[in-house]
């Protein structure tokens, strides 16, 4: 018989080890939120938050631009070459929550292409809505990217800039 005393002894010790291992834990967590108290010569941090955006380069939308023909819908503050090829699309306004940013790419025969984004709706394509498209990162002649910031109104945030 003391093989079947052995194997009690065996099965109690396997029974009370998930509530020693569940006190040893308690203990552990208990003691790591104790609250530490601060000393006159601890460090310091003094700064200010930087206001500006990161654009997220990781979430791409896809736009599809089409032919714009019809010139006289849109003012320029700067007029435009004559040849240029120009199409038209719509970028994602969050502020309204749809596609209202009427959007023009333009490519002239011998220059890099720009990017015309109407950011304040108000049918004008002034020169601050002018923007460079550079190659990508990998210099893909094919891949472009531009970062387009829509000026947020002071009561809808504390941002100065929401970039696209």
């Amino acid at each position: 018989m003391p093989h079947a005393k052995r194997l009690m002894c065996s099965r109690n010790l396997a029974q009370m080890f998930p509530v020693v291992a569940f006190v040893v834990a308690m203990f552990a967590l208990g003691a790591g939120l104790a609250p530490t108290p601060s000393r006159a010569g601890d460090a310091e941090y003094v700064g200010s938050l930087d206001g500006q955006l990161v654009p997220n380069t990781e979430g791409l939308d896809q736009i599809i631009f089409r032919p714009f023909r019809d010139l006289s819908k849109v003012k320029f503050a700067t007029p435009l070459e004559s040849g240029s090829n120009i199409t038209a699309g719509r970028l994602y306004d969050p502020i309204r929550d749809k596609s209202a940013i009427l959007t023009l790419l333009v490519e002239p025969e011998d220059e890099a292409p720009v990017l015309y984004a109407d950011l304040d709706l108000d049918g004008t394509m002034a020169d601050n809505e002018k923007f460079q498209l550079v190659h990508d990162e990998e210099g893909n002649p094919y891949i472009f990217e531009a970062t387009i910031q829509l000026p947020f109104k002071p009561k809808l945030c504390q941002f100065r800039n929401c970039d696209l």
